[in-house]
């Protein structure tokens, strides 16, 4: 899971532009970012958070905010593919109807947060 955190408004253009692609080492922790993602995919991707077991991720300033998720059994089988709109959030495509299938091989979550600073 990937968090592209906005860049500041009020910092310089200077700074905005080095600052794009750093890592953001600011509030909100990267962990509490995590734990709400876990709860929000419970019931849609797997049916308890306490099923996942391995976590990679990172947390960076880009000037397109978004959360970034792709999501895997630890097993051979997949589970499906989810996106949201940027606009209203809601699914935009979804080949599953919210159960665990195996016909695919990973399940790829997108939001893009349109925050304003």
């Amino acid at each position: 899971v990937n968090f592209y955190m906005p860049i500041p408004k009020s910092w310089s253009a200077m700074k905005q532009k080095f600052m794009d692609g750093k890592l953001h080492v600011s509030k909100p922790d990267f962990s509490n970012l995590l734990k709400f993602i876990e709860d929000c995919a419970t019931g849609i991707c797997y049916r308890d958070d306490c099923l996942v077991a391995s976590v990679s991720g990172k947390k960076i300033y880009d000037s397109n905010p978004r959360t970034e998720l792709i999501i895997r059994r630890l097993s051979p089988h997949a589970i499906f593919r989810i996106a949201y709109s940027s606009a209203t959030g809601q699914p935009v495509e979804n080949d599953c109807p919210g159960t665990c299938c195996s016909h695919q091989e990973e399940l790829i979550l997108t939001e893009v947060s349109n925050e304003k600073e």
